[in-house]
């Protein structure tokens, strides 16, 4: 028996051996450019990271707590603080602005921000007006320092003492389109404002209260007048009069019992009180400016009362509420 060659047979088997070889080709260099775009991606990992990955990635202050004690009004009071910072922007801004806690009265134009101890004061308020600290126009990609800054704070008499509570407050912005973002960042500020009243007193025309007295026993009148001015930042205070015994320079006495101040009464009449035990002259309120002309000033003789010349002093005192002085 003979049998023919399978010619398509072989041709067959030729032609799958030729195409699964191509497909092995095609398989493999596809690894290969697999292979490539994951190291290509490794490898540019790190700069994606850092140059295109913006953000804030660190923020801290010191010190952590203000506490102000014994403040009183007319001066100036510094916090100095320092921030540090970690971020990837190009462009940023960091801002500051107060909250205050507790709602007794609005302190916050009493409040300033300098970026330096010669720098330019800043009123610092709200949330809404916040105050610039410091701009970059470069990364900052280690923790570092970036500026030492003051938190100052000048009272006046308009606020009354006690303790009161705020929160400085920071915001970010990575660049000048997209709105600063609150920080979960704060530092407490506590000041405490002592009870402070100045009190200045001016005696016309002559230095001191004199009674010229010649003639018989009976009440004489000063012949001056007692200016008195001053400031307080309490919710009320009530000026105090009295007296001290007179002393004469040849050791007789006339007792303060019988120094008087005439007090008006209204509808033209007066009262006349002795100065023997602090008399209230008048109240004022916080804000109200001290200021009174105090005239009346009388002295009794009597007849065992010998010729001499009599000195004394007569005090001018306040008074404040318990509750004023424990705020």
């Amino acid at each position: 028996m003979h049998f023919k060659k399978p010619v398509h047979l072989v041709v067959f088997i030729e032609e799958f051996i030729n195409l699964n070889k191509s497909q092995k080709m095609i398989i493999n260099f596809l690894k290969f450019i697999i292979i490539l775009i994951i190291f290509l991606l490794a490898y540019q990992s790190p700069a994606v990271s850092n140059n295109q990955q913006p953000g804030l990635s660190f923020f801290t202050s010191f010190p952590s707590e203000f506490i102000l004690k014994n403040c009183q009004p007319d001066n100036s009071y510094d916090f100095p603080f320092s921030i540090d910072i970690e971020n990837n922007d190009s462009q940023w801004v960091v801002y500051a602005f107060l909250n205050q806690t507790d709602k007794k009265i609005d302190l916050s134009k009493y409040f300033f921000l300098l970026a330096s101890s010669a720098g330019k004061e800043e009123i610092v308020t709200n949330q809404e007006k916040p105050v610039v600290l410091i701009e970059g126009l470069q990364p900052v990609p280690t923790q570092s320092l970036i500026g030492e800054f003051i938190l100052r704070f000048k009272p006046d008499w308009d606020i009354p003492a006690g303790q009161y509570q705020f929160e400085l407050l920071f915001a970010y912005q990575s660049n000048t389109l997209s709105p600063p973002i609150s920080l979960p960042y704060k530092i407490p500020v506590t000041i405490i404002i002592d009870p402070t009243v100045l009190l200045n007193v001016d005696i016309q025309p002559q230095d001191g209260l004199q009674f010229d007295i010649q003639g018989q026993p009976g009440l004489y009148a000063a012949e001056n007048r007692i200016l008195l001015n001053g400031k307080a930042n309490v919710e009320k205070l009530t000026i105090l009069c009295w007296a001290e015994d007179l002393k004469g320079k040849n050791g007789h006495l006339i007792p303060n019992s019988r120094i008087f101040l005439t007090r008006s009464l209204g509808t033209k009449k007066t009262e006349m009180i002795s100065l023997e035990k602090p008399l209230e002259i008048q109240s004022f309120q916080i804000g109200e400016p001290i200021s009174l002309v105090i005239e009346g000033f009388y002295i009794k003789t009597l007849l065992e009362d010998l010729p001499d010349e009599y000195e004394g002093l007569i005090h001018f005192d306040y008074f404040i509420p318990v509750n004023e002085k424990e705020k």
